[in-house]
């Protein structure tokens, strides 16, 4: 077994190691798993660390639904050009600005030319859904002009509206029919002569 140290501060472990399952490599909070293969499987492991600040500014997404969330790094220090993850790592840009983000949780890297990454999460928000109700009635056979049609039977209809921040909110409104109330049956008497006026309504 051996370990080296190079002139940018990068550990380098050399050794065997024996197990049965996986063993993690990584002494942080991630996994660097190697599977063995024998009875006694060498490993070559390079341990490095990025060697300087960042700081991060957001900007939360400005209406429910939206996507116009952002992220920005400012980073200094490291070896080298700089690259950007918000997806912990699985892609990277050289562009320290993400664009056009939802409301989420982002896993943050910045690694150097070296490959030795700093981590850090943070989380994008979004304004509450702007929703109200209210309920109406109209006569059978009369309409109301609801969710782009005139509507004229009974249920909820959902209108998008634009509030005064620009943002869309949804107006529900419950319809309902009323029945219109029929008329009782009027009964008329005949009068007794042609010439009597003393019928009854």
């Amino acid at each position: 077994n051996s370990i080296a140290i190079d002139g940018a501060g990068n550990v380098y472990i050399t050794g065997y190691f024996r197990s049965t399952a996986p063993v993690d490599f990584d002494p942080g909070a991630d996994t660097a798993n190697l599977t063995p293969v024998g009875s006694d499987d060498f490993f070559f492991a390079k341990y490095c660390q990025f060697y300087g600040t960042i700081s991060i500014t957001t900007a939360n997404v400005s209406c429910y639904g939206g996507n116009d969330g952002s992220i920005t790094i400012t980073a200094a220090g490291g070896s080298g050009a700089l690259q950007y993850s918000n997806n912990n790592g699985n892609t990277y840009q050289f562009s320290n600005l993400f664009s056009g983000l939802i409301a989420d949780t982002y896993m943050l890297v910045v690694k150097d030319t070296n490959n030795c990454p700093v981590k850090n999460s943070v989380t994008i928000t979004e304004p509450p859904a702007i929703i109200d109700s209210v309920s109406t009635a109209i006569c059978s056979g009369d309409s109301m002009f609801l969710q782009g049609n005139y509507q004229t039977t009974a249920g909820t209809y959902n209108d998008t509206l634009t509030s005064v921040n620009g943002c869309d909110s949804i107006m529900a409104t419950q319809l309902s029919i009323e029945t219109l109330p029929i008329a009782d049956s009027i009964a008329i008497p005949n009068a007794s002569c042609d010439t009597c006026a003393h019928g009854e309504i």
